[in-house]
């Protein structure tokens, strides 16, 4: 998978998980440049385009402001994104129950990139196919 991606389906996750613990409330400024440590210019970029995708696709709304791409201004999850992360994937074991923002907090924190981008897949598919756009 290219960089791009990778720091596409991992920014997705850092933000809609950030979101997601402080909805309601918005998040002002929503730090993109805090979300991980150790970040890069060419990252940073990459996060701050992955801010405007899902704004563009109705997961967040934020306010105008951003700052040189490195905050967005009053970030908070739009009721479609909270449906979507509230969702349960179709799981190979059906005992497991757990949301796309459970699951989303279980991949940042074991580190690995294939589970976030597998993830992250699965998460935008479902919210393309489930009509929720």
């Amino acid at each position: 998978m290219s960089k791009n991606m990778d720091d596409f389906n991992r920014a997705t996750a850092l933000i809609l998980e950030k979101l997601y613990e402080n909805f309601p409330k918005k998040v002002a400024p929503l730090h993109l440049a805090e979300l991980e440590k150790g970040i890069d210019q060419e990252t940073l970029e990459n996060f701050s385009a992955t801010a405007e995708f899902l704004t563009d696709e109705g997961f967040i709304v934020c306010g105008n402001n951003m700052n040189r791409g490195t905050n967005i201004s009053h970030a908070r999850l739009t009721s479609k994104g909270l449906a979507t992360l509230k969702m349960i994937p179709e799981a190979i074991d059906d005992n497991e129950k757990t949301s796309f923002a459970e699951k989303i907090e279980a991949v940042i924190k074991s580190g690995s990139n294939k589970a976030v981008n597998t993830l992250i897949t699965q998460l935008i598919s479902v919210y393309v196919k489930g009509g929720l756009s």
